[in-house]
């Protein structure tokens, strides 16, 4: 058991428990240093994905605002044929012939 003590007490504890501790603040490190630049790739990713769809929201909203000039709006009328209304005429209807919703 003199040994043991003796071990226990020993400058060779002392430095395997520090080596122990080194190399887990190391490993601990390594992880971190990985987190980290998984994390700065991902940032990197996304800030390329957002200007992205920041660009096709721009070509969007150009294409919108053409779309519903009322330049256009007038040539599809004229392309389906519209015409206009000179005078509404109603159709009257009984009662008779409508349909009562249920909470009526």
């Amino acid at each position: 058991m003199t040994s043991q003590r003796l071990f226990l007490t020993s400058p060779y504890l002392i430095l395997v428990i520090i080596s122990f501790l080194a190399l887990a603040s190391l490993v601990f490190y390594l992880f971190q240093v990985e987190k980290l630049t998984k994390g700065s790739y991902l940032v990197k990713i996304y800030q390329n994905e957002l200007k992205t769809l920041q660009e096709e929201t721009l070509v969007l909203e150009k294409n919108e605002t053409e779309l519903f000039s009322l330049e256009n709006i007038e040539d599809k009328i004229n392309q389906l044929s519209f015409v206009n209304v000179s005078e509404v005429k109603y159709i009257s209807i009984s009662y008779d012939y409508l349909v009562r919703g249920s909470g009526q």
